[in-house]
């Protein structure tokens, strides 16, 4: 398989509000000033006397997601707590720190225990 990998759960592009929008468009194109009130073009096709965008703004749902990804994880096995702030609540190196800057308190389950029962 390789480095990126192709998508095929989202409508196909023809199908796509993007692709209507472009199809439309260009039929406007080619009936500037030449359509025939008398023949049926179907209901999407008939001339627009006013331009559109650039882009379809108007229905957001069917959007395409790219067709090719490439997805990237790094799973830390070993998560450093930063010793300074663990001890003092203050690290020198602030966010450019490379461990982890944790306020959680970590207790047993006895501990829980004993506090609920207090």
């Amino acid at each position: 398989m390789g480095a990126t990998a192709i998508i095929v759960i989202d409508t196909d592009r023809q199908y796509d509000e993007q692709a209507i929008f472009e199809h439309i468009k260009n039929i406007n194109k080619e009936l500037d000033g030449k359509a025939n009130e008398k023949i049926y073009c179907g209901i999407n096709n008939y001339q627009e006397f006013y331009d559109k965008k650039k882009y379809c703004t108007m229905k957001c749902l069917s959007i395409c997601a790219p067709a090719h990804i490439r997805v990237f994880v790094c799973w830390n096995y070993q998560p450093d707590i930063c010793k300074d702030n663990k001890q003092t609540s203050y690290c020198d190196f602030g966010d450019s720190c490379n461990f982890l800057h944790d306020r959680s308190d970590y207790k047993h389950r006895w501990q829980h225990e004993q506090e609920w029962n207090e």
